[in-house]
Protein backbone atom coordinates (compact mmCIF):
# COMPACT_ATOMS: atom_id res chain seq x y z
CA UNK A 1 0.00 0.00 0.00
CA UNK A 2 1.16 3.26 -0.98
CA UNK A 3 1.74 6.39 1.32
CA UNK A 4 -0.89 8.08 -0.52
CA UNK A 5 -3.62 5.70 0.13
CA UNK A 6 -2.13 4.88 3.25
CA UNK A 7 -2.15 8.55 4.48
CA UNK A 8 -6.20 8.87 2.93
CA UNK A 9 -7.24 6.01 5.00
CA UNK A 10 -5.25 7.61 8.31
CA UNK A 11 -7.87 10.67 7.31
CA UNK A 12 -10.52 9.10 7.12
CA UNK A 13 -10.35 7.15 10.74
CA UNK A 14 -9.28 10.24 12.45
CA UNK A 15 -12.59 12.25 10.72
CA UNK A 16 -14.70 8.91 11.63
CA UNK A 17 -13.39 9.03 15.37
CA UNK A 18 -13.76 12.83 15.70
CA UNK A 19 -17.31 12.92 14.01
CA UNK A 20 -19.02 9.63 15.64
CA UNK A 21 -22.83 8.99 14.56
CA UNK A 22 -24.27 8.36 17.31
CA UNK A 23 -27.73 7.35 18.04
CA UNK A 24 -30.10 8.82 20.75
CA UNK A 25 -33.92 8.36 21.35
CA UNK A 26 -35.50 12.14 20.76
CA UNK A 27 -36.81 12.45 24.34
CA UNK A 28 -33.01 11.46 26.10
CA UNK A 29 -31.41 14.07 23.59
CA UNK A 30 -33.79 16.96 24.41
CA UNK A 31 -33.33 16.06 28.47
CA UNK A 32 -29.45 16.18 27.97
CA UNK A 33 -29.27 19.09 26.16
CA UNK A 34 -27.85 17.14 22.92
CA UNK A 35 -30.52 19.15 20.92
CA UNK A 36 -32.88 21.49 21.22
CA UNK A 37 -36.24 21.30 19.57
CA UNK A 38 -39.34 23.91 19.18
CA UNK A 39 -42.70 22.04 18.69
CA UNK A 40 -45.70 24.06 16.55
CA UNK A 41 -48.80 22.91 15.06
CA UNK A 42 -48.89 22.44 11.03
CA UNK A 43 -51.28 24.40 9.46
CA UNK A 44 -51.37 22.35 6.32
CA UNK A 45 -52.33 19.43 7.93
CA UNK A 46 -55.33 18.05 9.99
CA UNK A 47 -55.01 16.88 13.09
CA UNK A 48 -54.50 13.19 12.89
CA UNK A 49 -51.68 13.39 9.92
CA UNK A 50 -48.90 15.58 10.44
CA UNK A 51 -49.94 17.98 12.87
CA UNK A 52 -46.63 19.17 14.23
CA UNK A 53 -43.57 20.34 12.63
CA UNK A 54 -39.96 20.45 15.21
CA UNK A 55 -37.67 22.07 14.62
CA UNK A 56 -34.34 20.58 15.26
CA UNK A 57 -31.16 21.88 16.34
CA UNK A 58 -27.52 19.79 16.56
CA UNK A 59 -26.64 21.57 20.27
CA UNK A 60 -22.45 19.51 19.65
CA UNK A 61 -20.13 18.82 17.40
CA UNK A 62 -20.73 15.30 16.81
CA UNK A 63 -23.31 13.70 14.28
CA UNK A 64 -26.05 11.82 16.05
CA UNK A 65 -29.44 9.95 14.38
CA UNK A 66 -32.39 10.82 16.77
CA UNK A 67 -34.77 8.09 16.63
CA UNK A 68 -38.23 9.96 16.92
CA UNK A 69 -40.20 7.46 18.60
CA UNK A 70 -44.34 6.18 18.39
CA UNK A 71 -46.02 6.10 21.43
CA UNK A 72 -44.73 9.33 22.80
CA UNK A 73 -46.80 12.59 23.47
CA UNK A 74 -47.07 16.07 22.51
CA UNK A 75 -48.46 18.05 24.93
CA UNK A 76 -49.70 21.64 24.24
CA UNK A 77 -49.13 25.02 26.38
CA UNK A 78 -52.44 25.82 25.56
CA UNK A 79 -54.56 23.00 27.85
CA UNK A 80 -57.69 23.76 25.88
CA UNK A 81 -55.91 22.35 22.69
CA UNK A 82 -55.12 18.69 21.59
CA UNK A 83 -52.55 16.27 23.20
CA UNK A 84 -51.14 14.06 20.81
CA UNK A 85 -49.40 10.92 20.45
CA UNK A 86 -47.18 10.32 17.91
CA UNK A 87 -47.77 7.47 15.38
CA UNK A 88 -44.72 7.08 13.27
CA UNK A 89 -41.18 5.97 14.21
CA UNK A 90 -38.28 7.55 12.18
CA UNK A 91 -34.80 8.24 12.00
CA UNK A 92 -32.92 12.12 12.25
CA UNK A 93 -29.79 11.85 10.84
CA UNK A 94 -28.07 15.73 12.19
CA UNK A 95 -24.74 16.91 11.41
CA UNK A 96 -22.90 18.69 13.44
CA UNK A 97 -24.53 22.12 14.81
CA UNK A 98 -27.42 21.15 12.08
CA UNK A 99 -31.07 22.31 12.57
CA UNK A 100 -33.79 20.96 10.13
CA UNK A 101 -37.37 20.88 10.08
CA UNK A 102 -39.08 17.53 10.23
CA UNK A 103 -42.92 16.90 10.34
CA UNK A 104 -44.42 14.89 13.07
CA UNK A 105 -47.09 12.26 12.75
CA UNK A 106 -49.43 12.33 15.32
CA UNK A 107 -52.83 11.92 16.51
CA UNK A 108 -55.55 13.65 18.73
CA UNK A 109 -56.36 11.85 21.90
CA UNK A 110 -58.56 13.90 23.72
CA UNK A 111 -61.60 14.24 21.15
CA UNK A 112 -63.08 17.01 22.85
CA UNK A 113 -60.20 20.00 22.85
CA UNK A 114 -59.52 22.10 20.26
CA UNK A 115 -57.55 21.58 17.46
CA UNK A 116 -54.18 22.76 17.08
CA UNK A 117 -52.95 25.32 14.84
CA UNK A 118 -49.98 26.96 13.71
CA UNK A 119 -49.32 29.13 16.75
CA UNK A 120 -49.70 26.58 18.85
CA UNK A 121 -46.33 24.94 21.01
CA UNK A 122 -46.03 21.22 22.59
CA UNK A 123 -43.82 19.98 24.98
CA UNK A 124 -42.43 16.05 24.31
CA UNK A 125 -43.20 13.91 27.14
CA UNK A 126 -43.61 9.92 28.25
CA UNK A 127 -46.54 8.28 27.54
CA UNK A 128 -47.91 5.53 30.38
CA UNK A 129 -51.06 3.97 28.79
CA UNK A 130 -50.04 1.12 27.56
CA UNK A 131 -53.01 0.65 25.13
CA UNK A 132 -52.28 4.03 23.57
CA UNK A 133 -49.20 2.63 22.95
CA UNK A 134 -50.12 -0.26 21.43
CA UNK A 135 -52.48 2.22 19.44
CA UNK A 136 -49.80 4.04 18.25
CA UNK A 137 -47.75 0.46 17.03
CA UNK A 138 -50.36 -0.80 15.54
CA UNK A 139 -50.77 2.42 13.57
CA UNK A 140 -47.26 2.82 12.89
CA UNK A 141 -46.99 -0.49 11.73
CA UNK A 142 -49.73 -0.33 9.00
CA UNK A 143 -49.24 3.07 8.39
CA UNK A 144 -52.63 4.05 8.86
CA UNK A 145 -52.48 7.90 8.98
CA UNK A 146 -56.20 8.09 8.50
CA UNK A 147 -59.54 9.90 9.42
CA UNK A 148 -60.70 5.55 10.39
CA UNK A 149 -57.67 5.22 12.32
CA UNK A 150 -58.38 8.48 14.50
CA UNK A 151 -61.82 6.97 14.93
CA UNK A 152 -60.10 3.86 16.37
CA UNK A 153 -57.81 5.83 18.47
CA UNK A 154 -60.87 8.05 19.98
CA UNK A 155 -62.80 5.00 20.19
CA UNK A 156 -60.46 3.63 22.45
CA UNK A 157 -59.83 7.13 25.08
CA UNK A 158 -63.63 6.80 25.16
CA UNK A 159 -64.04 3.52 25.60
CA UNK A 160 -67.08 3.73 22.56
CA UNK A 161 -68.67 0.37 21.02
CA UNK A 162 -66.17 -0.34 17.99
CA UNK A 163 -68.58 0.17 15.65
CA UNK A 164 -67.50 4.02 15.79
CA UNK A 165 -64.57 2.93 14.05
CA UNK A 166 -65.63 3.33 9.95
CA UNK A 167 -64.43 4.51 6.94
CA UNK A 168 -64.16 4.22 3.29
CA UNK A 169 -61.38 1.81 4.13
CA UNK A 170 -63.68 -1.26 5.29
CA UNK A 171 -60.47 -3.68 5.84
CA UNK A 172 -58.44 -0.68 7.53
CA UNK A 173 -61.51 -0.09 9.66
CA UNK A 174 -62.15 -4.05 10.18
CA UNK A 175 -58.41 -4.61 10.49
CA UNK A 176 -58.44 -1.52 13.53
CA UNK A 177 -61.50 -3.14 15.23
CA UNK A 178 -60.10 -6.56 15.38
CA UNK A 179 -57.22 -5.42 16.82
CA UNK A 180 -58.88 -3.29 19.68
CA UNK A 181 -61.19 -6.56 20.09
CA UNK A 182 -58.19 -8.19 20.77
CA UNK A 183 -56.04 -6.13 22.69
CA UNK A 184 -58.89 -5.04 25.16
CA UNK A 185 -61.41 -7.73 25.69
CA UNK A 186 -64.12 -5.88 23.82
CA UNK A 187 -67.23 -7.30 22.46
CA UNK A 188 -67.53 -6.69 18.68
CA UNK A 189 -71.60 -5.48 17.83
CA UNK A 190 -73.45 -5.37 14.91
CA UNK A 191 -73.37 -1.81 13.76
CA UNK A 192 -76.80 0.43 13.45
CA UNK A 193 -77.95 0.46 10.39
CA UNK A 194 -77.73 4.33 10.15
CA UNK A 195 -75.62 7.27 8.56
CA UNK A 196 -74.11 8.50 11.59
CA UNK A 197 -72.07 5.01 11.75
CA UNK A 198 -71.86 3.98 8.73
CA UNK A 199 -69.84 5.51 5.88
CA UNK A 200 -71.90 4.29 2.92
CA UNK A 201 -75.12 4.85 3.95
CA UNK A 202 -76.34 7.79 1.87
CA UNK A 203 -77.41 11.13 3.51
CA UNK A 204 -81.49 11.74 3.95
CA UNK A 205 -81.35 15.48 4.70
CA UNK A 206 -78.73 16.22 2.10
CA UNK A 207 -76.30 19.53 2.21
CA UNK A 208 -74.18 18.62 -0.54
CA UNK A 209 -71.19 20.64 -2.41
CA UNK A 210 -68.38 20.06 -4.90
CA UNK A 211 -64.49 20.76 -5.45
CA UNK A 212 -63.10 21.45 -9.17
CA UNK A 213 -59.02 20.92 -9.01
CA UNK A 214 -56.98 19.55 -11.74
CA UNK A 215 -53.10 18.34 -11.06
CA UNK A 216 -50.34 16.48 -13.48
CA UNK A 217 -49.80 13.77 -11.84
CA UNK A 218 -52.24 10.76 -9.72
CA UNK A 219 -52.90 11.97 -6.16
CA UNK A 220 -54.60 10.94 -3.23
CA UNK A 221 -57.87 12.53 -2.42
CA UNK A 222 -59.98 12.94 0.90
CA UNK A 223 -62.32 15.42 1.55
CA UNK A 224 -63.28 15.64 5.41
CA UNK A 225 -65.37 17.57 7.97
CA UNK A 226 -64.47 19.43 10.95
CA UNK A 227 -66.14 21.10 13.50
CA UNK A 228 -65.60 25.05 14.00
CA UNK A 229 -62.73 24.03 16.21
CA UNK A 230 -61.15 21.87 13.90
CA UNK A 231 -61.99 18.35 15.09
CA UNK A 232 -62.87 16.11 12.98
CA UNK A 233 -66.52 15.17 12.40
CA UNK A 234 -66.96 12.61 9.21
CA UNK A 235 -64.71 11.94 6.06
CA UNK A 236 -66.89 12.61 3.28
CA UNK A 237 -64.70 11.10 0.15
CA UNK A 238 -61.37 9.10 0.08
CA UNK A 239 -60.17 7.49 -3.44
CA UNK A 240 -56.49 6.63 -3.96
CA UNK A 241 -54.31 7.94 -7.13
CA UNK A 242 -57.11 9.61 -8.64
CA UNK A 243 -56.13 10.01 -12.00
CA UNK A 244 -54.00 13.59 -12.94
CA UNK A 245 -56.77 15.32 -14.85
CA UNK A 246 -59.58 18.18 -14.01
CA UNK A 247 -61.49 16.10 -11.35
CA UNK A 248 -65.04 17.39 -9.53
CA UNK A 249 -65.52 16.00 -6.53
CA UNK A 250 -68.69 16.00 -4.83
CA UNK A 251 -69.35 15.91 -1.42
CA UNK A 252 -72.49 15.41 0.52
CA UNK A 253 -73.75 15.13 4.81
CA UNK A 254 -76.93 14.93 6.69
CA UNK A 255 -77.28 18.08 8.27
CA UNK A 256 -79.85 16.65 10.56
CA UNK A 257 -77.27 14.14 11.91
CA UNK A 258 -74.85 16.34 12.07
CA UNK A 259 -76.42 19.36 14.21
CA UNK A 260 -73.79 22.17 14.77
CA UNK A 261 -74.88 25.33 13.04
CA UNK A 262 -71.14 25.92 10.95
CA UNK A 263 -68.69 23.41 10.28
CA UNK A 264 -65.77 23.47 7.74
CA UNK A 265 -65.28 20.40 4.77
CA UNK A 266 -61.61 20.37 3.46
CA UNK A 267 -59.97 19.36 0.74
CA UNK A 268 -56.68 17.22 1.11
CA UNK A 269 -54.53 16.25 -1.56
CA UNK A 270 -51.76 13.50 -0.34
CA UNK A 271 -52.41 14.32 2.85
CA UNK A 272 -51.94 17.99 3.10
CA UNK A 273 -55.26 20.77 3.13
CA UNK A 274 -55.43 22.39 -0.45
CA UNK A 275 -58.86 23.98 0.32
CA UNK A 276 -60.82 25.15 3.48
CA UNK A 277 -64.57 26.12 3.40
CA UNK A 278 -66.96 27.04 5.45
CA UNK A 279 -70.60 25.67 5.52
CA UNK A 280 -73.79 27.80 6.98
CA UNK A 281 -75.51 24.79 7.79
CA UNK A 282 -77.90 26.57 10.15
CA UNK A 283 -79.37 28.55 7.29
CA UNK A 284 -79.47 25.09 4.94
CA UNK A 285 -82.12 23.26 8.03
CA UNK A 286 -83.54 27.40 8.60
CA UNK A 287 -84.74 26.57 4.60
CA UNK A 288 -85.72 23.26 4.80
CA UNK A 289 -87.92 24.08 8.06
CA UNK A 290 -89.47 26.93 5.87
CA UNK A 291 -90.26 25.17 2.87
CA UNK A 292 -91.95 22.45 5.14
CA UNK A 293 -94.28 25.18 7.31
CA UNK A 294 -95.66 26.32 3.77
CA UNK A 295 -95.97 23.00 2.60
CA UNK A 296 -98.13 22.24 5.64
CA UNK A 297 -100.30 24.87 5.95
Amino acid sequence: MNKLVLLALASFLLLGATTPNNKINLYDAINQKIISVDFKGNEESTHYYEPVVASIQNNTNSNYTIICDNGFLLEPSDAAQQTLIITEEQMISLAPKQKINKQIKAMCIEPNDRSGNELSTYTLTNNTDTLLNKMADFVNKHQYYTACAQAAIWTVVRKNPLYYIYGADTTEANNLIDYIASITGWQKQQSPDSYQYNFYIPPKEKLSGSFTFGFKSAKDIQVAMFNTDGILVRELFNQKQVPPTKNRIEYAFDFNTYTDDTYFVKLIVDNKVLMDRKIDAKSTRDKYKQMWEQQNR
